[in-house]
């Protein structure tokens, strides 16, 4: 069984970000002290993965990978080497969550 798990403005600028910076950055993971979205789930690192949100429209939104071979983008397993670049509609797998990317227009 697959629940749909929906967040929408559940982030925290909880980390010494810069504020002058064009990306908000938003840490997925299991502890509350580091993450600034919580998932409760076996295998869930304190920080799993992040994600680089643009601030400038046109711009890219980026995925980064913590824990290796534990996040799919669209079906595919993302290397924590790399960096994957989202686009509206894709779908974020992480354990037994799923996300889905959109942005707004």
């Amino acid at each position: 069984t697959t629940a749909r798990r929906e967040i929408r403005g559940a982030t925290r600028r909880r980390s010494p970000w810069d504020p002058e910076r064009d990306v908000v950055r938003v840490i997925v993971g299991s502890d509350p002290a580091r993450a600034d979205v919580l998932i409760e789930a076996a295998g869930i690192e304190p920080e799993h993965f992040r994600l680089y949100l643009s601030l400038k429209s046109q711009s890219p939104n980026d995925l980064k990978v913590i824990v290796d071979g534990t996040v799919g983008v669209n079906g595919r397993t993302v290397p924590h080497t790399e960096w994957c670049s989202l686009e509206n509609g894709d779908k974020i797998e992480c354990g037994s969550w799923i996300f889905h990317f959109e942005q707004e227009a």
